[in-house]
């Protein structure tokens, strides 16, 4: 089985309990928009995009680290599962005056991060 497709599973188990765990125990809020809340009650266009851009990267697998390709398709398919099912993203980690936040939105910005890291060492 492909490294990537291991640790978008894992990503996307992890993030779905967290989120199973936070509505069910804990405080949380929800987002109907994208980071930082832009694009607000938007969840069709926003579920077109994170298809097109799973679309992109699947395209592209080959140019990419393939942890940091596990952790963007898990983040991405994380909050694709929210938007689907409650037409919102559910977030629960709040620091200090930051937007909230989920591990969906962490997997994705360490995916990038991984990404460019690799590319810039690869000279790409």
């Amino acid at each position: 089985m492909k490294k990537y497709f291991i640790v978008a599973i894992l990503c996307i188990l992890v993030d779905q309990i967290s989120k199973y765990l936070a509505k069910n125990y804990f405080t949380y809020s929800t987002n109907t928009g994208a980071v930082f809340g832009i694009l607000q009650n938007q969840t069709t266009l926003l579920i077109l995009l994170t298809f097109f851009a799973i679309g992109f990267l699947i395209y592209y697998t080959n140019q990419f680290n393939k942890i940091a390709l596990g952790l963007i398709f898990g983040g991405l398919i994380g909050n694709l599962i929210d938007r689907i099912t409650y037409q919102h993203v559910i977030d629960f980690i709040k620091i200090l005056n930051y937007p909230a936040f989920n591990l969906a939105d962490i997997f994705i910005v360490a995916g990038v991060i991984l990404s460019i890291y690799h590319l810039r060492r690869s000279n790409f």
